[in-house]
């Protein structure tokens, strides 16, 4: 049993819902990317098989109004790859689901144009995609530069 089907099976009363979480990188296949925020209610774990490389699903606590505490409510967050960002994909989710179609569904020869185009349309993300480093097939090609130096440091312990 996996620690958020024991979660749910312990506090029935606190979790009024699950929320898919994706894995919010440049790799992630398109189709969990679209996936992103998709809810199942009631507070029992859903059955459906989730690939943890990919998503997860996340509980939805009720709110502190929905247990009677009267609180100031705060908007949930997420990590990314770029800090932590809303619970919805903020605009990070927009971007990447912009180049994993890019990536999945233009013939290679037109992609460098297209990922050019959108990297200057969201230049704040730009950073996270590199054209020599566009993924095939959900998979890098190789390595950025960053990782390569970590790996190499890793190498000589």
């Amino acid at each position: 049993m996996s620690s958020m089907q024991e979660l749910a099976k312990q506090n029935p009363g606190l979790i009024s819902g699950w929320r898919l979480s994706v894995t919010l990188q440049p790799g992630t296949p398109l189709k969990w990317l679209l996936r992103h925020g998709e809810v199942k209610e009631g507070a029992s774990y859903p059955s459906e098989e989730i690939p943890t490389s990919f998503a997860m699903w996340m509980p939805i606590v009720k709110t502190w109004a929905e247990l009677g505490v009267p609180r100031k409510e705060s908007s949930p967050t997420m990590a990314s790859a770029v800090g932590q960002i809303p619970v919805d994909g903020g605009d990070l989710l927009p971007f990447l689901i912009k180049y994993r179609s890019i990536v999945e569904l233009v013939p290679i020869l037109h992609q460098g144009r297209q990922i050019r185009r959108l990297k200057a349309e969201y230049p704040e993300f730009s950073h996270l995609v590199e054209q020599a480093n566009r993924p095939g097939a959900g998979k890098l090609k190789r390595f950025p530069g960053s990782y390569k130096r970590h790996l190499r440091r890793l190498g000589k312990r």
